[in-house]
This record gives structure tokens, sequence and C-alpha cells, in this order.
């Protein structure tokens, strides 16, 4: 995994990280999600793939004891194998559960939504928390807010990059920071690549932002504070 700070646009502080997942083909070459993802989605593939992704992040939380967040499916969870390894590792490592985000991407229809609401009752019962990621491209249903309790909504890239120069864009993460405050849920700004786009996240009252123009991800965490007006 390669790591990537999630900073508090306030103190300038890195407050946490997201784990994003690198395969090394034969040649060394590195592959990113989307070179691989689309072509083992449903197979045990993936799923072998998730479970040693879980793997490498408990370790890591345990080891650094410090915020990470992990890209997952809703389906990941709905699954017994991937939900039972979660589960086991926050039941027999009770302090380290604070430090563990798990990111679930959106989709349009959730199947079997009161075992998903079940179980993550019962990963927040043990101390995780809960992030809707990438909310706000293409289909959102702010439903999902409420349904899933979730404690974080991330903005999703493709309306950040953009909310320079389109209105669209500006007045959509506009009204999803308002509704987000009045939920009384965390908000994340992700695809902050230039400082004109950090100043407008910033008089929109956002808290956390994520991205290039912060820090890119890397392989080690870095615990440095973000000088972001230089």
């Amino acid at each position: 995994s390669e790591y990537q700070p999630i900073v508090d646009l306030r103190s300038k502080q890195i407050v946490g990280y997201e784990a994003l997942v690198r395969i090394r083909d034969q040649n060394g070459k590195v592959l990113y999600p989307s070179m691989f993802l689309p072509n083992i989605l449903y197979s045990n593939i993936y799923k072998e793939l998730t479970m040693v992704i879980l793997q490498i992040n408990f370790q890591k939380v345990s080891t650094e004891r410090c915020s990470i967040s992990i890209n997952l499916n809703i389906t990941d969870i709905l699954d017994d194998d991937i939900y039972t390894a979660i589960k086991k590792f926050l039941d027999q490592n009770i302090d380290n559960a604070r430090f563990l985000t798990f990111e679930l991407l959106e989709e349009e229809q959730i199947t079997n939504l009161e075992t998903l609401k079940e179980r993550i009752t019962a990963l927040h019962s043990l101390g995780s928390k809960i992030s809707l990621d990438d909310f706000g491209s293409g289909y959102s249903n702010f439903n999902h807010i409420f349904a899933l309790d979730v404690d974080v909504i991330k903005i999703d890239g493709s309306l950040i990059k953009d909310i320079d120069t389109s209105e669209i864009s500006y007045k959509l993460v506009e009204a999803i920071v308002a509704f987000a405050v009045a939920s009384e849920k965390v908000v994340v700004a992700e695809y902050i690549h230039s400082f004109k786009i950090l100043e407008i996240v910033k008089k929109l009252n956002i808290t956390y932002g994520q991205g290039f123009y912060l820090g890119k991800p890397s392989e080690t965490l870095s615990r440095k504070p973000v000088f972001l007006d230089e």
C-alpha cells in the first residue's frame, strides 16, 4: 500500500492517511487500481487481494498507531469472510480500533440493507469509523448517510478539481457541505491540487483535505506538518 495524508486545513497538521492499493508486476512496474481492479472485481482474486490489504493495514495500524482509512466496497462488508476478518481484528485489538476508518464506495442499489446496517453498527461499537467515499460522483443518495450511519463524507475529486471554474461544482459542494454540517458529519475534500483550490475549499468551511497539493501518496508515513501556504 501507499499512504496519502489527510490534513486538517486549520491546523495544517496531518491527521490520518488513506491506504491506496498498489501492485508491482514482474518487471517492477507499479500498477494502479484502475489497471487491474475492473478485471478481478467479481473473482476470488479480488477477495484474496482484499484480505491481504486488510492484513497489511491492520499491521500498519498496530505498529504506527495512527489513523488509516481503508477502501472497501459495500459488498465487502456483506461478504462473511471479509467481515469476519475485520471483526476479529477489532475484537482482538480494541485499543487500535479507533485508528481505523472503512471508506465505503457508494452503490446505486444496496442489497441486504438490514444486514449491512447491523454490521456497520457492530464495527462502530468496536470503535472504528465509517466513511462514504466519492460522494457526489454521478449517483448520490443522501439517504445512505443516515441509513449507514456514516461518520465521514468524502466529497468526490471530480467536483473539487473543477470548483474554481465550474459554478455547478461549486454549488454542489456548497450544498453537500451544508447538509453534512447540519447532519453533524465530518467532511473531507479530495483532489486538492493547487493553492487556489485549497483557498476555495477553506472558504466553504471544509475542515479536512486530501490531494497532491497537500501530500502525495508514499510507502512511508510522513509525520511532518504540512505548510499549505508555501
